[in-house]
């Protein structure tokens, strides 16, 4: 009986190293920083295109309009169609 060439692949060490190679390149390009007192590890190891995600997100959230209340409809009678409970 032979061993399934999917598990083979998965699990030999050549793939093992060169995920570790690849780790390796990718803590070369973007090291961590320690952080300094007072600050937690995901502030200051954020990305520079995560940071400008979340201010391009914060930015549109802040320049939508508000949503209307359905609440004055109810009390003017409900919606049309809606049936008094």
């Amino acid at each position: 009986m032979a061993w399934d060439p999917g598990v083979l692949r998965k699990y030999n060490t050549t793939g093992h190293f060169r995920l570790l190679s690849q780790l390796r390149a990718e803590l070369k390009g973007n090291p961590l920083v320690r952080p300094k007192d007072g600050e937690s590890v995901a502030e200051v190891n954020r990305s520079k295109s995560l940071i400008r995600a979340i201010a391009e997100k914060a930015a549109a959230t802040r320049n939508r309009r508000p949503a209307v209340s359905a609440e004055p409809a109810r009390e003017a009678g409900g919606f049309p169609g809606e049936a008094e409970a």
